[in-house]
């Protein structure tokens, strides 16, 4: 669209006469009878663009598929001047249409040339392969006249038979960047229904908890309730022993509380956990402060 301008290329008449000097009247009926014709529903078989609309579509084609079919239509009835353009897409020229003649001439991807290379006609297919669900190549041949057709597109090595779009170069690239996105989105999809469930304590018991918890349970309530306090004293083993046997299969497993009551009475357990009994004065001072 750039490249055309907001108004397209125009034309610009400049006949002169017997003197040399501009005809400026032929020049102004022919300028006007050009313009007649780049309306809309004259200068394409179609009747749907303008000339301006034509550029445009040019464009953007050879931008997309890298190569440009314009068919001239000599004779056209649909208009008064016998002459319109038809846009035709590159898929219909059937890329599977291959073969050498013993003459030299040879048909490459449906381009038809001569000895030399040059052009002579283009087998165009007559439905294209969207046209039929079942479809997956162009059906039907039609061979066109070189000089019916206006194939564009730019050469980049000698022999060259078709356009090659521009962005063909980057179609893996871009395949394995859609692919990772593709990914991405997946992934962020699978962290967003990812779930967490809060549960009580009361849910679990028994063997549902981990051995090394129930012990860690169960010893620091015994250090606590014979620990001292500034608000209190530390209870004696036996006392303690008993609340601890009291929540039995309530909050304490059975087999960890007898555990310690075997340790107490019968490993030096009451000698080894003295030391619990006895205030930390300076670290109670800490706290309180």
């Amino acid at each position: 669209t750039n490249v055309i301008g907001p108004d397209g290329i125009g034309f610009q008449n400049r006949a002169r006469d017997d003197s040399f000097a501009l005809d400026q009247a032929a020049n102004n009926a022919i300028e006007s009878r050009w313009r007649d014709w780049c309306r809309q529903g004259v200068c394409t078989v179609d009747g749907r663009m303008t000339w301006l609309d034509a550029q445009r579509l040019f464009m953007e084609t050879m931008a997309r598929d890298g190569e440009v079919l314009v068919r001239l239509v000599r004779g056209w009835k649909g208009n008064e001047y016998g002459f319109a353009i038809q846009f035709v897409e590159a898929d219909l020229l059937n890329e599977e249409n291959n073969a050498e003649q013993k003459d030299g001439s040879a048909i490459r991807m449906g381009v038809e040339t001569d000895r030399y290379g040059k052009p002579i006609a283009y087998h165009m297919a007559t439905k294209h392969q969207g046209d039929d669900p079942q479809g997956f190549t162009p059906s039907g041949s039609e061979r066109v006249d070189a000089r019916d057709m206006l194939h564009i597109f730019k050469i980049e090595r000698a022999g060259q038979s078709r356009g090659i779009p521009p962005l063909a170069v980057a179609m893996t690239d871009l395949q394995m960047l859609g692919k990772y996105l593709e990914a991405e989105l997946i992934a962020c999809r699978i962290s967003a229904s990812k779930m967490g469930f809060y549960t009580s304590a009361a849910e679990y018991a028994g063997d549902d908890i981990l051995k090394t918890a129930q012990i860690c349970a169960v010893a620091n309530t015994f250090v606590g309730l014979i620990s001292p306090r500034s608000c209190r004293e530390g209870m004696d083993f036996t006392k303690a022993v008993d609340i601890l046997q009291g929540d039995v299969d309530h909050q304490f497993s059975r087999g960890v509380v007898a555990a310690l009551v075997s340790h107490l009475e019968n490993k030096g357990g009451r000698e080894a956990w003295e030391h619990f009994r006895v205030l930390d004065e300076d670290s109670e001072a800490g706290s309180d402060t």
